[in-house]
């Protein structure tokens, strides 16, 4: 398994943010039927484990 840096760890970072942002466009759109879903199940975890 390979190790998980700061620059990683940066990218990572990005990469949700512009996923966040897209959903948040998304939903404001009212365009339900592109939205993410699967992985939003996931975000309530992670944040639920904090």
């Amino acid at each position: 398994m390979g190790s998980f840096n700061s620059a990683d760890a940066t990218t990572y970072d990005q990469d949700f943010w512009l996923w966040t942002q897209q959903q948040v466009d998304l939903l404001k759109s009212e365009r339900w039927t592109e939205l993410d879903v699967d992985h939003f199940a996931w975000v309530n975890f992670l944040r639920d484990c904090l």
